[in-house]
């Protein structure tokens, strides 16, 4: 990380308002407001503990499009009935909570909010609803399959967790979408959509008084209390495994994973995210998987790498919300390399990891790190949305404030108990590793050593670099032919 972008970051971060804000939690009620004194807009977020993991076996993407059906009628109703009211709606589906995020400028809040409300508490569930809400469920399934990139992605979450609830994919599939009815949609939603069933958050001026009438509102939805579902501990990887995905294209795209046994409740979280920001946070070029392959050997766009499932969030680099799972995920993203460079990229990637894994950072990349991972984090509750989320996220995982825990935490961790998490956590770990290409037998052909994997470079590689090309060269996953399977895109979904 260079030391511009840290300056940076800390005069951002110094500057914001942060004494201006207040939440206020309702204790065991699953109720945030968010007291903003001097704003012109009201924010409604309004999450179910329903998503992908609640999907019957054969009706998989059953509350994807419910959520779909639920917001392709409020944005039609606010387009209709309050064009000019300014208002902005949108719907997050996910593994375990389903979320509805809406705003509006208070003079506006009467016109257009009794729609929002109305399109939650009572859906128009009808043969041309449903059909509406599976072209959006089969046009995001396709958009997935098309892109490279998504690809990748969506296909080592299914890979990692091949038998477990979170292994299917939240848009459903050819099959399943077709096997949807009127009636199961209907049935889907009085039995998850219920009063007993969502948590609130609520910002802006009046925030009380409007959280007195959402929650008013919301009486009638149905009534009962759906059983959670229960998200075992995922399948162990035993040893390194490849899915290679044949598709049309130019560029091979890779993604790279395993399931961890810890989440932001977990005391070695906190120094863990100090490694994975020296290792690869997300868009940030100066840290070592990026600057290495992308600047240094000029590779690809970008290489990073999460601790947690990720989503960006509306602004660029910023994690986004409402996406907090019982069961989390390490991985690492390498973003559209060319077929002769993919396989030494993602050896290049697992070789530096475990590096890392085994020797921890240095002291100063410790004090660096750290001190960007304090003064980052204040970055990431940039708005009320994503105030509410990360408050109700942390409810989720029953901790503080994750924001505050970050700067609180950062103030203590030391070096030594960021190898010894490195230790416990992400030493030794056998990975699965997902390629998409239109040259599947090439690259099998290097991931097993048959063809010559070295890098092709444009221009001349420094000396020191070079060696550590021949460190990694000599790095072996210990693959062998039934460790790889290759599979069509068509046929991933």
């Amino acid at each position: 990380m260079s030391r511009f972008c840290i300056v940076l970051v800390f005069i951002l971060a110094l500057t914001l308002p942060t004494n201006a804000i207040e939440l206020d939690k309702e204790k065991n009620t699953g109720i945030t407001t968010l007291a903003l004194p001097g704003s012109e807009v009201v924010y409604v977020v309004l999450s179910f503990r329903t998503g992908a993991v609640n999907d019957p076996e054969g009706k998989e993407g059953l509350n994807y499009v419910t959520t779909r059906l639920i917001e392709e009628q409020i944005d039609r109703a606010i387009n209709e009935k309050a064009p000019a009211s300014g208002a902005s709606f949108s719907a997050q589906a996910d593994k375990e909570i389903t979320t509805f995020f809406f705003k509006a400028h208070r003079e506006k809040f009467n016109e257009v909010y009794p729609v929002f409300i109305a399109g939650i508490t009572s859906p128009r569930i009808n043969a041309d609803s449903l059909q509406r809400a599976l072209a959006q469920a089969a046009n995001h399934r396709d958009h997935i399959s098309r892109h490279g990139e998504s690809l990748a992605q969506a296909a080592l979450e299914r890979f990692i967790y091949r038998g477990h609830p979170y292994g299917t994919p939240d848009s459903g599939t050819e099959k399943s979408l077709a096997a949807l009815t009127v009636r199961e949609v209907t049935s889907f939603f009085a039995s998850r959509y219920t009063k007993e069933n969502y948590e609130l958050g609520v910002a802006g001026r009046e925030c009380g008084m409007i959280k007195k009438q959402v929650m008013s509102d919301l009486d009638a939805l149905p009534p009962g209390k759906p059983e959670m579902k229960a998200i075992g501990t995922p399948e162990p990887i035993e040893r390194n495994r490849v899915l290679i995905i044949r598709k049309d294209g130019d560029a091979c795209d890779v993604a790279l994973g395993f399931p961890v046994d810890f989440t932001r409740a977990d005391d070695d979280f906190y120094p863990l995210m100090i490694t994975n920001a020296h290792f690869g946070q997300h868009r940030y070029l100066n840290c070592l998987l990026s600057r290495e392959l992308r600047k240094v050997r000029g590779f690809n766009y970008g290489d990073y790498s999460y601790l947690e499932k990720f989503r960006e969030g509306g602004q660029d680099k910023m994690p986004g919300v409402r996406i907090p799972r019982l069961r989390q995920y390490f991985s690492i993203w390498l973003r559209s390399l060319s077929n002769e460079n993919a396989c030494f990229a993602a050896r290049y990637a697992l070789y530096q990891f475990n590096q890392m894994a085994e020797k921890g950072l240095s002291e100063k990349d410790f004090r660096i790190m750290r001190d960007f991972v304090t003064y980052n984090s204040k970055l990431w509750d940039y708005d009320p949305f994503q105030k509410l989320g990360f408050s109700m996220d942390s409810d989720f995982y029953h901790i503080p404030y994750f924001i505050a825990s970050i700067g609180e935490r950062m103030k203590k961790i030391t070096a030594g108990e960021v190898s010894s998490a490195l230790g416990r956590r992400l030493a030794d770990r056998k990975v699965k590793m997902v390629f998409v290409t239109d040259d599947p037998e090439t690259l099998k052909g290097r991931l097993l050593g048959k063809i010559d994997a070295r890098p092709v470079y444009k221009s001349a590689l420094p000396e020191d670099e070079r060696k550590v090309d021949e460190q990694v060269l000599k790095y072996d996953p210990g693959l062998t032919t039934g460790d790889i399977e290759i599979v069509e895109a068509k046929d991933l979904f």
